[in-house]
């Protein structure tokens, strides 16, 4: 598929493509999981399984405006770890399906998956090859983006353990990969301090809130209580978009996981036939909502730089987090590194 901005190459044997000719993007690795809510752990006698037995592609739309691809990749995945024995025992079947959407104007490339799953005790997670090894990863947080190594901080009682939180982006390596909902993330291939491979986590599935000790902790987090749910039994899937070296990381999150929504007019009025009703620029938008007295902005600055932050030119009101005016603005407002402001425009 290509549209003239990328281009996403298959690879039938593996069920991975290729992007711009980067290889080996979404490769599927299954894992078990002897740990808790809390953390991951793995089994003392482990199963992974990170080749599918058989790979189906089917192309369902070709363009001119979305082109995409169905991965079929059918897996057969340990059915639980025996807590005995500390080892996944038997099998299961399980066929994972991945559309592959590329649309026109656009360098991301979106993915979905979805699959049933019948097993418990696992770690689901998508592997991608960086385009160049890395010793680092930038990672979105509540306002802002944190830049981490390869290793974390541990300590007597809990080791540390290299995967991270990231809210909607994670940058590593030259890719970056969009996701909605799918929190944890770890570099891994790692050799002479630099890893080559991106892993992202699709599901973890648990039946406990807290062993007593893991692999990686010696003591309990929390009170042994079973938890069925965290199992995630049935139907999962899974959202998430990648891009090579981009250059917003903050506009294409906007771009691949805000709907755009419409709405019917009841008519009459005037509007131009384009537009835009509010531009915000030199700053992050975290929330937009009405109330009685207009419009409410929340934005953000990310960056280590103090940035002036434009409201297309309209003045109102800077308001703590209580409603309560602070000050006055005309066209816009200065804003601090790593600041946040709360901006009321009145309706008008």
């Amino acid at each position: 598929m290509q549209n003239g901005l990328v281009t996403v190459t298959i690879d039938r044997a593996r069920g991975t493509f290729a992007l711009d000719g980067s290889p080996d993007l979404d490769h599927l690795v299954d894992e078990g999981d002897h740990g808790d809510t809390y953390t991951w752990s793995p089994p003392d006698h482990d199963t992974v399984v990170d080749q599918p037995e058989a790979v189906a592609v089917d192309v369902i739309e070709r363009g001119p405006v979305r082109s995409r691809v169905v991965l079929e990749r059918t897996y057969r995945w340990p059915e639980r770890v025996d807590d005995a024995r500390s080892a996944r025992v038997g099998n299961r079947s399980v066929v994972v399906t991945t559309t592959i959407e590329l649309r026109a104007g656009e360098r991301l490339v979106r993915v979905t998956t979805n699959f049933d799953n019948p097993c418990r005790d696992h770690r689901l997670r998508s592997l991608f090859r960086l385009p160049f090894a890395t010793s680092a990863s930038r990672a979105e947080c509540a306002f802002g983006v944190v830049e981490r190594g390869i290793e974390t901080e541990g300590g007597p009682d809990e080791l540390g353990v290299p995967s991270f939180p990231s809210q909607r982006f994670v940058s590593a390596g030259g890719l970056t990969v969009f996701h909605e909902g799918l929190l944890e993330y770890e570099l891994v291939d790692v050799d002479e301090g630099r890893a080559r491979t991106l892993a992202l986590t699709l599901m973890r599935a648990t039946g406990v809130l807290s062993r007593a000790t893991t692999s990686h902790r010696r003591s309990p987090a929390g009170p042994p209580i079973a938890v069925e749910g965290a199992q995630m039994l049935g139907q999962v899937e899974c959202r998430y978009a990648l891009c090579l070296d981009p250059t917003d990381p903050f506009a294409l999150a906007d771009d691949a996981l805000l709907p755009l929504l419409t709405t019917t007019a009841v008519g009459g009025g005037y509007r131009p036939p384009v537009g835009q009703e509010l531009a915000v620029e030199g700053a992050e938008v975290s929330a937009l909502r009405r109330d009685d007295s207009g419009l409410v902005v929340r934005v953000f600055n990310p960056t280590a730089e103090s940035t002036r932050v434009s409201l297309g030119g309209r003045s109102g009101q800077l308001v703590d987090l209580t409603g309560h005016r602070v000050s006055d603005f005309e066209g816009g407002f200065e804003l601090g590194p790593w600041k946040l402001a709360t901006a009321r425009l009145p309706d008008g």
